[in-house]
């Protein structure tokens, strides 16, 4: 198989996503108030940059939404990923 490059960079490295919240985390963790949670990225130097980070929580629809507020009691599931400007 041959590869050709059309121009530009080629980015081959995926973005790297940081989480952050202001709760507890934890499989005992229990909050008493509302948890946000932020998420960040940040590209290889050589890459494309970031196009955008889709988040969803509880297996509902993606979104593009960079920070999430969990204000429901229970355990909860948020997915999150980074896209590539290319």
């Amino acid at each position: 198989m041959n590869l050709k490059s059309m121009g530009g960079n080629d980015d081959v490295l995926p973005p790297v996503t940081t989480v952050t919240t202001d709760g507890v985390t934890g499989d005992d963790a229990w909050n008493t108030r509302d948890m946000h949670v932020k998420f960040t990225e940040d590209d290889d130097p050589t890459g494309t940059g970031v196009n955008r980070i889709e988040t969803r929580i509880d297996g509902g629809e993606w979104t593009n939404k960079t920070e999430l507020t969990l204000t429901a009691e229970g355990m909860h599931h948020f997915e999150y990923r980074a896209k590539d400007k290319r």
